[in-house]
């Protein structure tokens, strides 16, 4: 500012003609250039995110007029900056690529897989995720046949010689289920389809998460499938910006994860 104030008094002194318009324009460049950073600090900036065209209730849903939790968590942190959220509804392997190629700046729901750790930024404390700003957490669990010995310790997976179902593209649920020693199944791309190849005996076991499996569970294969009592994993997820939006603008990112911990009790 003190720089734009001294181009005025030397374009003042100097008068009319030539050396007067090349100060004017000089002190029109400094406003130009102090505009350009203002996005950093979030006024006016646009957040083009991506979600799921899975519903992921009550977490991320489709429909732009019943958005989700996790949405609306977003969209309220974004308020508080003076920003505004773009939202793009693709299916979840192609949101990672949009956010890979620059054609969103984050995605809404990503967990903290080792995947993803490498392919996105996320809010970190020391050298772990900072769950105190996720934007929340959900339960996967493990749904078998009533007729089925096939089970979950905690730690391993008993009597499983065939894959166990997960949807397509679910790191979380894919990195959860190789740990337990088993061998993912992506075939599936809905909680529906697994549950049916789950009844059809082409898996063992069916991982989902805990409300929309038991929803599930609850209406078509009430008589025929059963929920396990130990959790598969309890995980967090996160609003995950691509590595160059979180290059770019570190402040502005590190202060909207900031925000989304203010806002999320209130949801």
């Amino acid at each position: 500012m003190e720089t734009i104030m001294q181009a005025g008094r030397q374009a003042r002194a100097l008068g009319d003609g030539v050396h007067r318009e090349f100060f004017l324009c000089l002190m029109l460049m400094f406003w130009l250039l102090a505009g350009v950073h203002a996005p950093a600090h979030g006024i006016g900036m646009t957040v083009r995110v991506c979600v799921d065209e899975r519903p992921w209730m009550p977490f991320t849903s489709p429909d732009p007029d019943l958005p989700g939790t996790f949405q609306r968590i977003v969209s309220a942190a974004a308020q508080g900056l003076g920003a505004h959220v773009e939202t793009t509804i693709a299916p979840w392997s192609q949101c990672k690529e949009y956010l890979k190629q620059g054609e969103v700046d984050a995605l809404i729901g990503a967990s903290d897989s080792v995947r993803n750790q490498g392919t996105m930024a996320l809010p970190m404390k020391g050298a772990k995720t900072d769950s105190s700003r996720a934007l929340g957490s959900a339960r996967i669990v493990l749904a078998r046949r009533f007729d089925s010995r096939a089970d979950w310790n905690g730690r391993n997976f008993v009597n499983v010689s065939l894959p166990v179902a997960v949807a397509s593209g679910t790191d979380a649920m894919i990195e959860a289920v190789k740990r337990g020693r088993a061998v993912p199944d992506e075939a599936g791309r809905t909680d529906e389809q697994n549950l049916a190849r789950l009844a059809s005996r082409r898996v063992d076991l069916m991982a989902g998460y805990e409300n929309d499996v038991a929803v599930l569970v609850a209406g078509k294969y009430h008589r025929t499938v059963e929920v396990l009592p130990v959790p598969l994993s309890d995980n967090y997820y996160y609003l995950g910006f691509s590595r160059q939006f979180y290059d770019d603008y570190r402040d502005f990112a590190e202060r909207f994860w900031n925000k989304l911990r203010e806002v999320r009790s209130v949801y």
